[in-house]
């Protein structure tokens, strides 16, 4: 129905080429890195966060980590689909599907180049011990879900997981900021909303001890670049907020003026597309009224 699953024959056989890859022997495979994004993220912000964050831990905080992490993570996407569908320009749909996909083959082919341990790994095996390709996939602070709703879920799907060394970049962090920039481009006035579940679900990764910072901003530079090669491909929106795009009325003030001249006023924001123009004016043609 959505152009996200139009050619499930490609992506019958990603899939089965991604769970493969298992039986790939680890002589060919590349090194796991296990100290290099913890070194990165002491560097860079001078602790470990996620430890910091995951070190003191209740049934409220976990809940409130697993919403978005295990529940709007994979809900939100079609939800963003059926919203650029319905209120979005015509076409907005199929740019995001494009650049929503081709993000996340991105970010998978550099988990399969870079291979890199999560927080969890640091609790469970040490840093100093070697990483291997055998080892089970941890679901790190998710099994407090799974102790608190009495079920495995969560276990048995990290342990069976084809990519356990998959955190860099963070695709949580990457599909949270491309929806936040596709949504925020069709209604500016969502952004602070939209950039609260960004944090919300930063939040939440390092909680969860599934991402250390420096993944959710590597996933956010995968997010930011897709959309930049998708930007010449999008639709201009109409900023007035009215479908008619006749009308006269731009950010309230209304422009009248008589013997179907033309007049230039500068852009209101000049990063919005307006009517396909790129230029830092544009023109507005008003007819005469007769009074």
């Amino acid at each position: 129905m959505l152009p996200l699953f139009t050619d499930t024959h490609s992506f019958k056989d990603l899939r089965e080429r991604f769970f493969a890859s298992r039986f790939i022997p680890e002589s060919k495979r590349p090194h796991i890195y296990v100290s290099v994004l913890p070194a990165l993220e002491n560097i860079l912000y001078g602790d470990n966060l996620s430890a910091i964050i995951s070190m003191h831990t209740n049934v409220f905080k976990d809940v409130l980590a697993w919403l978005p992490y295990g529940v709007l993570h994979f809900m939100l996407p079609f939800f963003t689909s059926l919203w650029l569908w319905w209120f979005g320009p015509p076409g907005i749909l199929a740019v995001f599907a494009r650049a929503f996909g081709y993000m996340n083959l991105a970010g998978v082919l550099t988990q399969l180049a870079f291979p890199c341990s999560p927080p969890w790994y640091e609790y469970v095996y040490g840093m100093n011990t070697p990483a291997s390709y055998s080892m089970p996939g941890h679901a790190g602070g998710l099994i407090r879900i799974d102790e608190l709703f009495n079920f495995n879920t969560y276990e048995t799907a990290f342990n069976g997981s084809p990519m356990v060394f998959g955190a860099f970049p963070s695709l949580h962090s990457a599909c949270a900021i491309i929806q936040t920039l596709f949504i925020s481009y069709t209604l500016p006035k969502s952004r602070p909303l939209c950039l609260t579940y960004v944090f919300w679900i930063w939040w939440a990764c390092m909680y969860l001890t599934h991402h250390y910072m420096v993944d959710l901003v590597g996933g956010g530079v995968y997010a930011i670049v897709a959309f930049w090669f998708a930007w010449d491909w999008l639709p201009p929106v109409n900023i007035t907020g009215n479908s008619d795009d006749s009308d006269d009325n731009v950010d309230g003030t209304l422009l009248i003026q008589n013997n179907n001249s033309s007049v230039s006023i500068p852009c209101i924001e000049p990063n919005v597309k307006l009517f396909n123009s790129d230029c830092n004016e544009f023109k507005v043609e008003i007819a005469s009224i007769s009074m």
